[in-house]
């Protein structure tokens, strides 16, 4: 690969659009003259348009105007290479890289349309993370593979200003998630508003409370009933993911249910406990990669319900006890 234009196709959520940033990294390590377009989906855009290794942000979504709008700007483009990293054949995938007009194109083909020339092979990412599937195309241009790698996240000044708010000085902060993105990831609230009284005497904590606009109910209970057993918890005001980012680069742990905070906390590299389902390859592909973790997880088949308050709080007692650097 020389030098020119290359384009990634990373739609869908923002967790694997975290974790495919070993691949824009890589690209622009190996060649930094390199333009580097990523088509993402509108959750994801902002985290796009501040990443240093991107050049362009393109936005897909669900509204049949801005497809159009999309697909036109795709078409009336020419790259050097088109990788889609997606780990199995997709539809949209296949259709949207038919439009693009690129030398090379790597992704999975389809059974009757089959715009890649460079094909990635089902079940060569058998037993890797995510963050390493995503940087199996770049062997098919000839970039080398990081050994390790390199998730990252940029952020604007604006964010870093909210961040900085939300933190006092000279207290341990930890960020508690409690929203999921599926109904199977969500612990109950009744287990949170026992573990945290219980972990806040471990050491003087303050608690910094996130949870999705549809979990308000949830998180308006859970802060009422810490308040009254004394813990030092506030509930964030509505945020940006880049905002939440940004926060999350700053506290001192972070505790979550199996979501995209985790992989925030891995591009900061702080420490986290992460709740899980023992749901694989799910298990496999998006256990943390922050240096300092710990996953609690159901045993296999079992809810995410059934995890016991105590192994919870052993976790984070394990890292709560550790001295941290705030980076």
């Amino acid at each position: 690969m020389k030098p020119g234009r290359v384009a990634v196709f990373r739609p869908g959520r923002a967790g694997d659009f975290i974790l495919t940033t070993p691949l824009f990294n890589a690209i622009k390590d190996y060649s930094p003259e390199t333009h580097l377009t990523v088509i993402t989906g509108r959750r994801s855009a902002e985290l796009a348009r501040f990443h240093p290794a991107i050049d362009q942000t393109l936005i897909l979504d669900a509204a049949p105007i801005n497809v159009a709008k999309l697909l036109w700007a795709i078409r009336r483009s020419r790259f050097d290479i088109w990788i889609d990293p997606k780990d199995h054949p997709s539809r949209n995938s296949v259709l949207v890289a038919s439009l693009a007009r690129a030398e090379r194109k790597i992704g999975f083909n389809g059974e009757r349309l089959k715009p890649f020339d460079l094909t990635l092979s089902p079940g060569e990412e058998a037993g890797l993370h995510f963050s390493e599937q995503v940087l199996l195309p770049l062997g098919l241009v000839g970039i080398p593979a990081p050994r390790v790698p390199r998730i990252s996240l940029g952020l604007s000044s604006e964010s870093r200003l909210w961040a900085e708010r939300q933190i006092k000085p000279d207290e341990w902060t930890v960020l508690v998630n409690i929203s999921a993105g599926s109904g199977s990831r969500f612990w109950p609230v009744a287990e949170w508003s026992q573990l945290l009284p219980g972990i806040a005497a471990i050491r003087p904590t303050r608690f910094l409370l996130s949870s999705a606009p549809e979990d308000a109910v949830r998180a308006e209970w859970l802060e009422r009933e810490v308040l009254q057993q004394g813990v030092n918890l506030r509930r964030l005001p509505g945020s940006s993911l880049l905002d939440l980012a940004a926060l999350v680069g700053r506290v001192d742990l972070v505790l979550t249910v199996d979501t995209s905070i985790v992989h925030l906390a891995a591009a900061f590299d702080r420490p986290v406990v992460a709740l899980y389902i023992r749901e694989f390859p799910v298990f496999t592909l998006f256990q943390p990669r922050s240096t300092r973790q710990r996953v609690v997880a159901a045993e296999r088949g079992a809810p995410m319900s059934s995890i016991p308050v105590d192994q919870v709080a052993k976790a984070y007692g394990e890292l709560a006890r550790e001295p941290v650097s705030n980076g």
